[in-house]
């Protein structure tokens, strides 16, 4: 009986320390995404809350973005990390924005604005299982995403929220374009699409004018509209990459066939 309870004992996973800093940041992302929920409610379609709200998804991404770094240096992932993460992710970048977006626009079109808010959240949930299964398995590619990442997917809605509302700030009427526009980033999410981690990515001479380009581009947008617009066009351009990888993957599994017959 000693013995039973000497192996129960040493298969109990012991507190350390060392996770105590991932995991704070874990949860400052989830306090993050709840402070943007209040403040969408308060916003009523406009106003600095409504900005709150967006910048509060916005420092949400930054935690996220930084937790796993964190737990790598410190040696101090976990699976209890890994599940936390991604129920935060759900509040932070499933729901929080799902309300946003509804409150802000939405909301004016009444029951089809309130599924197309279901269809967003519910491919967000979808996407996080989906990660969660493939990481478990280790089936994933380390180079690509499968689908688009839901912090990714928030940024599409915050960066638009912030730039169409400090450019129209007496938009009354929102363009039924934001229905297809949410529609595309749900289902982008739970597409087969290949979007890139840039874990491995490396500065080189083929990649440096490419990458020249693309912030003279992005300095151009943001000394001719705003610093919202920038970032939203960097999103588009992200999503452009996940689709022309996609496209790419599918001629190179087609024209074998061809050439065969």
């Amino acid at each position: 009986m000693s013995e039973k309870l000497q192996k129960s004992e040493k298969t109990k996973p012991r507190f350390s320390k060392r996770y105590i800093l991932p995991n704070a940041i874990t949860l400052l992302s989830l306090c993050c995404g709840l402070y943007s929920i209040i403040s969408a409610m308060q916003a009523e379609g406009s106003g600095v809350h409504l900005t709150r709200a967006c910048i509060s998804i916005f420092f949400a991404c930054l935690f996220d973005l930084f937790d796993g770094r964190v737990a790598r240096m410190t040696n101090a992932q976990s699976e209890f990390g890994v599940q936390m993460d991604s129920l935060c992710d759900a509040v932070s970048f499933g729901v929080a924005p799902g309300i946003l977006i509804y409150i802000w626009a939405l909301q004016d079109f009444g029951f089809i604005g309130m599924i197309c808010t279901f269809l967003y959240v519910s491919c967000g949930i979808l996407r996080l299982a989906k990660f969660n299964v493939m990481a478990s398995d280790d089936s994933g590619n380390p180079d690509y995403f499968s689908g688009l990442p839901i912090p990714a997917a928030a940024g599409g809605i915050f960066w638009l929220v912030l730039s169409v509302s400090r450019t129209w700030p007496n938009m009354n009427d929102p363009t039924p374009f934001l229905l297809l526009y949410v529609t595309l980033i749900a289902l982008a999410m739970i597409s087969p699409f290949p979007f890139p981690t840039f874990k491995r990515w490396k500065l080189s001479r083929e990649t440096m004018p490419s990458l020249v380009g693309l912030v003279v581009a992005w300095l151009i947008v943001w000394a001719l509209t705003r610093l919202s617009t920038a970032f939203l066009g960097l999103f588009i351009v992200y999503v452009g990459l996940g689709f022309r990888a996609f496209l790419r993957r599918q001629s190179k599994q087609v024209l074998p066939l061809q050439s065969e017959g």
